[in-house]
């Protein structure tokens, strides 16, 4: 997954004319942020929010890339 999102990123700000992308989390699934930080993504905040699988609302992480800060795939090693 994270291999396809490091060729999808820089095609989706480029199609798109997109200047960032955000993404969040639910932090009792920490794999989705190393994800997220591995594709260069910086924690910006966090935020209870629901879910139509959650009855309850619960802690979450939130993310954000720039275009401009967007990292060449070999640099991201």
């Amino acid at each position: 997954m994270t291999e396809a999102m490091m060729a999808f990123l820089p095609w989706a700000f480029a199609r798109f004319g997109l200047t960032e992308l955000t993404a969040d989390h639910f932090n009792d699934n920490p794999s989705s942020g190393r994800v997220l930080r591995k594709l260069g993504f910086v924690k910006t905040g966090s935020a209870l929010r629901g879910s139509a699988a959650r009855t309850a609302k619960a802690p979450t992480s939130s993310y954000q890339l720039r275009r401009a800060d967007l990292v060449a795939p070999a640099s991201r090693a």
